[in-house]
């Protein structure tokens, strides 16, 4: 069985546990300055961009993890182009980039909170990511791994 089956769910319920845990925040503010959306649009045009490049090439199916999921149904290849080229791990990039967009923009405390739960789980699930991979595609993802970053681009 595949490990995403289990690190997914498991991702949205820490989301879930610490939006519940930090809800008595939601509305306290570390600072309001409209210059602050400027550079949370940078972070979110950022986002977006990774995201369209992630679904044009490779492809949808890989944005959306089916390959994982449903192994049965998708070609179990090593994606090393296209975005993959310079990062191994451009979803995370995307997601971070969104998150930090919203955070910057906000600045409320509860969105810090929420970013730094996502760096550490982030963290963990890149790492265990890494070990499926090696497992799944051996030599091939080692040598992979040595010429890209993991998350942030060259």
């Amino acid at each position: 069985m595949s490990p995403f089956r289990i690190l997914l769910p498991l991702w949205i319920l820490l989301w879930i546990v610490t939006g519940i845990a930090t809800w008595p925040w939601h509305t306290m503010q570390l600072y309001s300055a409209p210059w602050s959306w400027i550079v949370a649009a940078l972070f979110f045009l950022a986002g977006i961009s990774v995201y369209r490049r992630i679904r044009t090439n490779p492809g949808a199916h890989i944005l959306l993890g089916l390959a994982e999921l449903r192994p049965q149904n998708h070609e179990q290849k090593l994606v090393t182009t296209g975005m993959y080229a310079h990062v191994r791990h451009p979803i995370y990039l995307a997601h971070f980039c969104t998150l930090l967009a919203c955070t910057v923009g906000s600045g409320l405390l509860v969105n810090y909170c929420l970013l730094a739960s996502a760096v550490l789980t982030g963290t963990a699930m890149i790492a265990m990511e890494e070990r499926e991979l090696e497992k799944r595609f051996g030599e091939e993802f080692c040598e992979y791994r040595k010429i890209t970053s993991g998350i942030i681009p060259h």
